[in-house]
């Protein structure tokens, strides 16, 4: 490895701008790569247990899911997520959109009712 002098802090570094030896420099690498592994296991983890979850929501009949206001169709369509991805933010995502698009509708309807009131008079 070749030692640059940096002529700002008068001080040797490896190349990179930062002081230091190569030992520490893998090591904050491993211990990056560490903590990135157990954020990802963490996740996995986090999803599996959303899929056990779900799965136990496909238990319910049609109804009750109509109730809390997903399908069967958005447990399935969530369920089908890569195994890092959290599969219950799929499934709020899918509600909200529905939701969302029901009372987009219900307004449209009203306004379209209250429109052929107004011509009728």
């Amino acid at each position: 490895m070749t030692l640059i002098f940096n002529q700002q802090s008068n001080q040797a570094c490896n190349g990179t701008g930062r002081s230091g030896s190569f030992g520490a420099a893998v090591g904050r690498a491993a211990l990056f790569a560490l903590r990135g592994g157990a954020f990802l296991i963490g996740r996995i983890i986090q999803a599996y247990a959303s899929r056990r979850e779900l799965n136990r929501l496909l238990a319910n009949d049609d109804r009750m899911l109509r109730d809390i206001g997903i399908t069967r169709t958005d447990i399935h369509a969530a369920l089908g997520t890569s195994a890092t991805q959290d599969p219950s933010l799929v499934l709020a995502n899918l509600a909200y959109e529905r939701r969302d698009a029901d009372l987009l509708t219900r307004q449209e309807r009203r306004e379209r009712l209250e429109r052929s009131r107004r011509d009728m008079t």
